[in-house]
């Protein structure tokens, strides 16, 4: 049956794509691994849960079966537990939420299983179809979920059971409790260089890139971060007040006055339109020169310029994506406070990326470190890309065995060279605000990506190599942490060739 323009309708081709999966032979093999997938499991002595935020250790709600993107901007008025069948990395967790439970593969580290720590929502996954039918089938009534060692106790509960005035999903900036630091001037030059940061200019860009500044100075010489340059605070509305930028500034405006009228039918429509507007910027006078003497200061000499500028423009755009948008409405924040700096970096081309916690994120014991490590660029793990990370974790003492909590199964690498702009806002790592990952970083060649090969990769295969790695990146956690003064930190880096760098580092979050 087609529509009046003589198109299928949409119903049609989902069941004609359905039938064509079911009818492959990858199908029937991913039936037939669904059932080994248990037994493989005991033989390794994994859990068939995955704690990824423990919240309260106790969450009580209403169960709801959703999608969480779309129901990222509701608000349940009541204590709610989610079943999500698909988590994607980009959503934000609705306030009333206080608990999140889903069938699919998130690593603990990665940006949206930070936020729920944050908001101190009990976030878990369960691989075991059998042991999530009995969950299922309480949808709409009140559960109780504890944690029970490495699993989520469910079980039927009412609403007196259930915490009053829970804030569980809900930042603490909608009390007020968050201010944003603005930089009020208008900065000299659009691109500085870290030794030009020095003398009372921290406040010329954000906590991203001042800790990394500060991070050099201190780490020991086996421990490597890219050299940096950044765009500060203040660069994008001093590029739209240009004079070349008069027609383009106007439409940005008008664009803003829109999203901020609070349509939530249009707020996609009238996002986009904020960053076209962006997009279609002029270059400035002066810009160019700025950023490519920086970037030549920097290793690695400097980049294609008109590759460089869209890129830079792509991170000021990202201030109004919607994730960030929702954020900060729900939040009480006006996003036109936002500011944007952008850290320049050389982009390492690294054989694995890694994410660190100081402080076990899911038992927040402080005497016991966590990681997680992918192959290729460690887009594929903060950004939450289908399948898990390596996982371990290892006490902080001298002589401790690291332990493996997951094997990886993502199937596909991102391979990367060049630049990288980095998002660097003055709203990520606030107390009470979960602003990690609200805003995108962007390379200026896209990433290359390349199916991972298991049976030949050394993380899997070679046992010397994987324990030498784990053991060197406790100890690179150790070390972070004692030099940023005792406070647990939450690391990004990445290996090649007997390296360890770190790209950046920020206070952890979601301890108590």
């Amino acid at each position: 049956k087609r529509t009046p323009d003589n198109k299928p309708e949409s119903w049609s081709i989902t069941m004609f794509t359905e039938e064509v999966v079911r009818g492959g032979m990858s199908f029937a093999v991913s039936a037939v691994m669904r059932k080994l997938e248990a037994e493989i499991r005991n033989a390794g002595a994994l859990s068939a849960w995955q704690i990824v935020s423990p919240g309260a250790t106790t969450a009580v709600g209403v169960l709801r079966h959703v999608v969480l993107s779309e129901v990222q901007e509701e608000v349940y008025h009541e204590p709610t537990v989610l079943l999500a069948t698909r988590i994607t990395g980009e959503e934000e967790i609705p306030p009333g939420v206080v608990a999140i439970i889903t069938p699919d593969a998130v690593d603990v580290l990665s940006h949206v299983s930070v936020r729920a720590r944050q908001l101190k929502v009990l976030f878990a996954t369960c691989y075991d179809e059998t042991a999530l039918q009995p969950i299922s089938q309480l949808a709409n009534t009140f559960i109780k979920c504890s944690i029970a060692g490495d699993k989520v106790d469910v079980t039927p509960s009412d609403a007196s059971a259930a915490a009053p005035g829970s804030t569980a999903g809900t930042d603490a900036a909608a009390t007020g409790a968050v201010r944003l630091k603005m930089y009020e001037s208008t900065p000299a030059k659009y691109c500085l260089q870290e030794g030009e940061l020095g003398g009372g200019k921290a406040d010329m860009c954000g906590a991203k890139t001042n800790n990394l500044v500060a991070l050099r100075k201190l780490l020991p010489a086996s421990i490597l971060t890219p050299s940096s340059a950044v765009i500060p605070f203040g660069s994008l509305v001093k590029t739209l007040r240009d004079s070349t930028n008069a027609a383009v500034n106007s439409k940005y405006e008008t664009a803003v006055g829109e999203a901020l009228k609070d349509d939530k039918q249009r707020i996609g429509a009238t996002l986009t339109n904020i960053q076209h507007a962006i997009a279609e910027l002029a270059e400035p006078a002066g810009m160019k020169d700025d950023v490519l003497a920086a970037m030549r200061k920097n290793e690695g000499g400097e980049a294609d310029w008109d590759g460089a500028f869209e890129t830079i423009k792509k991170v000021w755009a990202s201030t109004w994506n919607e994730r960030a948008f929702i954020a900060c409405r729900k939040a009480s924040i006006d996003p036109r406070r936002i500011q944007m700096c952008v850290l320049v970096q050389k982009i390492v081309e690294a054989q694995y990326a890694f994410v660190l916690h100081t402080v076990n994120p899911t038992t927040s014991d402080a005497s016991e470190m966590y990681g997680e490590i992918v192959v290729g660029q460690g887009e594929a793990l903060v950004a939450n890309a289908p399948g898990r990370a390596f996982g371990f974790a290892c006490s902080k003492s001298d002589g401790a065995e690291p332990v493996v909590k997951s094997f990886p199964s993502k199937s596909v690498a991102l391979w990367g060279s060049g630049w990288i702009f980095r998002s660097d806002s003055n709203a990520e790592d606030l107390p009470g605000f979960a602003g990690a990952g609200l805003f995108d970083s962007f390379p200026v060649v896209k990433h290359t990506s390349s199916v991972i090969d298991y049976r030949n990769e050394k993380l899997v295969c070679d046992r010397t190599f994987a324990k030498d790695l784990m053991l060197q990146l406790k100890n690179l956690a150790v070390v972070v942490e004692q030099k940023m003064g005792g406070v647990p930190q939450d690391i990004e880096g990445c290996y090649r060739d007997g390296k360890l760098y770190v790209v950046q580092t920020r206070p952890q979050v979601g301890l108590d």
